[in-house]
Order: structure tokens, then C-alpha cells, then sequence
């Protein structure tokens, strides 16, 4: 989605209702009802059926055509955050390494906030004896 999501950017989506979805949003969404295959575009409308049902209407920033409408089954979740870069590193690593990647960062990032913590009480200890 060039130029705001260029190949390589980590895409992160959060499951929402899809009565909460408005244009402009970035919406994930599987391209077959049913199918793993999702595309990330942006919501440039809505449109509403006679039976009362509404659908997406999408497009890549970089199209000037729109995408066929989207129904409300096939979206998977709306942009939440993304990172640059990280996405060519979750493409080369299997869903084991992933989880021994994360789990890994969970402990480094726990492990040096209680340094951090244990630090904090130190200096406070060492300040209020002086």
C-alpha cells in the first residue's frame, strides 16, 4: 500500500466491530470469503444494500481503480499500529522461530525492566541515607 505502507512495513490489525469501520480507515480483509489470503487497503466508502446490508468499498493508495465491495465476513481487522522493516524479518522466520522470537523479547524486555526497578530503589535508598 505505497506510499504510506511500503513492501517490507509490518502491518499490526485489531479485530472491531464493522459497524465502527469508516472511510479512511486501513482495513485487512480476505480477498475470497473463507480463503488465507488477505489484502490490506484503504475504506474510500460504504455502500448500503436495499436489504439493509453495507459493504466496503476499498483501495490500495497507490489504485485509482476500486476493489469489488467487501463484505462485512471477509475483514479481518482494522490497522492498530506498523513497524518498517520488520515485516521482511517475519517473512524469512517459521511460525516456531516467531514464537521463540517473542518469547525471548517478552523476557529481555521483563528482565531489564526489573533491572530498571531494582536501580530506581537503589538510588532512592542511597539518596535518603545521605
Amino acid at each position: 500500500m505505497r506510499p504510506n505502507f511500503p513492501p517490507g512495513e509490518f502491518i499490526v490489525v485489531k479485530p472491531v466491530p464493522f459497524d465502527q469501520i469508516r472511510a479512511g480507515d486501513v482495513v485487512t480483509y480476505q480477498l475470497e470469503s473463507g480463503k488465507p489470503k488477505v489484502v490490506t487497503h484503504r475504506v474510500v466508502g460504504i455502500e448500503s444494500k436495499v436489504d439493509g446490508s453495507k459493504r466496503l468499498i476499498t483501495r490500495g493508495d497507490a489504485n485509482n481503480v476500486d476493489d469489488d465491495p467487501v463484505r462485512s465476513e471477509q475483514v479481518r481487522g482494522r490497522l492498530w499500529y506498523s513497524l518498517p522493516w520488520l515485516g521482511y524479518v517475519n517473512s524469512t522466520l517459521t511460525g516456531q522461530q516467531r514464537t521463540w522470537l517473542t518469547w525471548t523479547a517478552v523476557v529481555g524486555l521483563s528482565t531489564y525492566s526489573l533491572v530498571m526497578f531494582a536501580g530506581a530503589i537503589r538510588d532512592r535508598r542511597k539518596k535518603e541515607e545521605s
